[in-house]
């Protein structure tokens, strides 16, 4: 899927996007037929009551903290910022960083990535760059995918979660008992690649509230060892999000660096 493709490319360049988990997704194919699929009862039956409570849910909006440590090379940043999600169809999100954690320093951003169903956009106000990548065909179906589902974009977040597409994928089961550092009042979800499917992703670890069954923190660990932790709070739900905040406009005051990549068809 050419939504995959950019938000690859994206993750690459600015350390924000869980890489691996996107990347490993454009390839990865399970082998074993259904019906030899063996399936944790208690992840099965959990995965069921998740998927059923999410079909009530029309928007999400939640403060987000975005870790990113990377062992190998030493770097360990923190992002805080706000996150909007819509289930449409079409589905959408915004994301805006406005504080970078480094090296015990904090950074004041002004950074969005939005994806308003066509167009991925990275907009970084101090530095005035604007990039708008089309990363879906314009004949394409609305309800094509959903954009925070694992493995379907740039966040392992899966507020709308699909059971049969992570079964496909990943063995999934409960973890008996939460850490001091978990969410208070969650349930853990531990899932690994299946095997025979390709990914550069070791382990996903989620975190759902026992009330709401929505996620509260997700966990990605890669062969590179490099992980990831994204922590939301203070969620409203099925609150009305204005259309300008997916707008996908590009700027055009004075000094912007503007890119825009228009559909190209895969040869």
């Amino acid at each position: 899927m050419r939504l995959l493709s950019a938000v690859c490319f994206l993750a690459f360049s600015v350390h924000v996007y869980a890489a691996s988990a996107v990347c490993a997704a454009e390839t990865a194919s399970a082998t074993q037929p259904a019906a030899e699929v063996r399936v944790d009862p208690a992840a099965d039956e959990l995965l069921t009551r998740i998927e059923t409570k999410a079909r009530d849910l029309r928007t999400f909006k939640a403060d987000l903290r975005y870790d990113r440590n990377q062992v190998l090379v030493g770097d360990k940043q923190r992002r805080f910022g706000k996150i909007v999600y819509v289930v449409g169809p079409p589905a959408k999100f915004a994301v805006q960083f406005d504080r970078l954690l480094v090296d015990g320093r904090v950074e004041q951003q002004n950074q969005w990535f939005i994806y308003d169903a066509k167009w991925l956009i990275e907009r970084n106000d101090a530095e005035k760059t604007f990039i708008k990548r089309q990363v879906v065909a314009p004949d394409a179906p609305k309800d094509q995918s959903d954009p925070l589902n694992l493995g379907e974009g740039p966040f392992a977040l899966p507020i709308t979660t699909k059971k049969a597409q992570i079964l496909k994928k990943f063995d999934v089961v409960i973890e008996p008992e939460l850490k001091e550092t978990d969410p208070k009042n969650t349930v853990h979800l531990k899932l690994t690649p299946r095997a025979g499917v390709k990914s550069d992703l070791t382990r996903i670890d989620l975190w759902y509230d026992l009330e709401t069954l929505l996620p509260t923190q997700a966990r990605t660990l890669d062969e590179s060892e490099n992980e990831t932790v994204i922590l939301v709070n203070k969620v409203v739900v099925n609150e009305p999000v204005e259309d300008q905040v997916f707008d996908a406009a590009e700027p055009k005051d004075h000094g912007w660096s503007v890119q825009v990549v228009p559909w190209e068809k895969a040869k």
